[in-house]
């Protein structure tokens, strides 16, 4: 019909930025045009990325949706170091992907990271803020706020901070005089503590809400962590953790979760925490300074018509995981 776009006009239109727009450029796993990783990446971009990107008036692009001739490889690179923001989406670990958030990491440019729930992060990264996300139409809504909230910091931030940063720095340091590397090094020193209380704020916040009394069982009041976090990391309520998957929705935990704070009273520090888990199951997390019998705790889900998944037991005494 007149006046209506051919699909490739309409790709060229919506990724080709406006001198004006701010640009981000999304690096994410592309597959195959009709495979289930396309999909994947395409149902992101739709559903959370574009529609947060437009609210910010940012000109969305990826890889695969680049058109101009020349040599694509050159092309991401310069986008990689051009753009004034960059999302990676680390699902599935693609060796692309990483060495372009290298590329990324180089430049010291914002960059927003991503990668959906149950992705094993590599230990070099494992440290850096990263947004999980459920791959469904549920996840993509619960993302859109939380990566807001993370392009809006990425993008305050002046100096990014990130692993070849730190490298970087570390061997400037050891190249220096004495002089200069005893002041690279205590500038370096103070934007890692910075970096470290922020961390730990956060942590003391999600610990704080997650033993806050509207999650425990009956209103139970829970000890708070302070923002230090103590020295011992209130390990009386972390000696031993159990944590078990219960079939049915959270009110049916949370019974079960009265009731084990019943049996075990007499046990010291003996607390249960109830959280939303997947699609027809619920969390329940047992923590004490002494072993629970979990014998007893299945017997006692048994009794109330309610089904167990796996489990794990942390003691943290030791670090293993059994």
């Amino acid at each position: 019909m007149e006046g209506e776009k051919s699909p490739e006009e309409a790709v060229e239109t919506r990724t080709t930025a406006k001198p004006t727009e701010p640009t981000c450029f999304v690096i994410t796993p592309i597959g195959d045009e009709q495979s289930s990783t396309r999909r994947a990446t395409d149902g992101l971009l739709e559903a959370a990325i574009r529609p947060v990107a437009a609210e910010l008036r940012f000109a969305v692009i990826a890889a695969h949706e680049i058109s101009a001739p020349g040599s694509i490889t050159r092309q991401i690179i310069e986008r990689l170091l051009a753009s004034d923001l960059v999302i990676a989406n680390l699902t599935g670990l693609n060796p692309n992907v990483m060495y372009e958030l290298a590329v990324r990491h180089a430049c010291r440019k914002p960059v927003v990271v991503v990668a959906e729930v149950g992705t094993p992060l590599p230990f070099d990264v494992a440290t850096e803020r990263t947004l999980f996300f459920k791959n469904d139409m549920a996840g993509a809504e619960e993302l859109k706020p939380k990566l807001a909230a993370a392009v809006g910091q990425a993008l305050r931030d002046s100096q990014p901070d990130n692993p070849v940063y730190r490298a970087t720095v570390a061997a400037r340091i050891l190249q220096d005089s004495p002089s200069q590397a005893k002041q690279s090094f205590e500038r370096f020193a103070l934007e890692r503590l910075d970096v470290i209380e922020g961390q730990v704020s956060r942590l003391s916040r999600i610990l704080d809400r997650a033993l806050s009394p509207s999650v425990w069982p009956g209103g139970v009041a829970a000890p708070t962590i302070s923002s230090a976090l103590g020295p011992q990391l209130d390990r009386s309520l972390a000696r031993h953790q159990y944590r078990y998957r219960v079939e049915g929705s959270q009110e049916d935990a949370r019974k079960l979760a009265k009731a084990l704070s019943r049996e075990f009273a007499g046990l010291q520090s003996f607390i249960a925490v109830v959280s939303p888990g997947d699609e027809g199951w619920s969390l329940l997390t047992l923590r004490s300074d002494e072993p629970v019998n979990r014998r007893v705790v299945r017997t006692i889900a048994t009794g109330m018509g309610l089904r167990l998944g796996d489990s794990r037991e942390v003691d943290f005494a030791d670090a293993e995981v059994r």
